[in-house]
């Protein structure tokens, strides 16, 4: 229940700093989240990782629909990949930005006690 309401928190925080801040909000989203609430380093950081990952990737694919696919497409000749990898590596980036803030978060609520 507790990595449940982790991964809403950083989910909701992430959304909300991604209006006023670059792809690092993601990062300090799980730093925040992992600073709020306590778990384990592993724990901590898949937190992280499952609420930016799920976050992005859902981004991404609804961006994907809204533009019938054209930037998708494009990049993809680009890189000599399909648009689908393209969504999931975005995903993927994502996901390890927000599973190192919240490591982070986690290690340093830790050194404080």
């Amino acid at each position: 229940m507790r990595n449940i309401l982790k991964v809403l928190l950083i989910a909701a925080l992430a959304w909300g700093l991604s209006f006023i801040l670059p792809f690092w909000g993601a990062a300090l989203a799980g730093f925040i989240g992992s600073m709020v609430i306590r778990t384990s380093n592993v724990a901590s950081f898949f937190t992280g990782f499952i609420a930016i990952f799920l976050l992005w990737g859902i981004t991404a694919f609804l961006i994907d629909l809204e533009t019938q696919s054209i930037m998708t497409d494009r990049i993809s000749g680009i890189f000599s990949l399909s648009p689908p990898f393209l969504i999931l590596i975005t995903a993927l980036i994502g996901g390890i930005t927000g599973g190192l803030g919240s490591l982070v978060g986690c290690t340093l609520r830790s050194v404080n006690r």
